[in-house]
């Protein structure tokens, strides 16, 4: 996720109470130009689906990311 989100304007790894978790917080107003490689073809992502707005418990409206790795074991039903 250093890749996508650490040269971001305003970029900043950090944890996110109102989420519990650590996430890539990034300005709402960033641009991100991202796509994934696979077999040979390429798969651009819209850049409003890099990043989702949440507005915390003091009224802030931030930005992060929401590309994530996961383990293809949690996908096993």
């Amino acid at each position: 996720m250093d890749a996508i989100y650490s040269g971001a304007k305003g970029a900043k790894y950090f944890n996110i109470p109102e989420l519990d978790e650590d996430k890539w917080v990034v300005d709402c107003d960033a641009e991100l130009n991202v796509s994934f490689k696979i077999g040979g073809r390429t798969y651009p992502i819209h850049p409003l689906d890099v990043t989702w707005s949440q507005t915390g418990d003091s009224g802030e409206t931030f930005c992060y990311g929401t590309v994530r790795v996961t383990s293809p074991q949690s996908f096993i039903c």
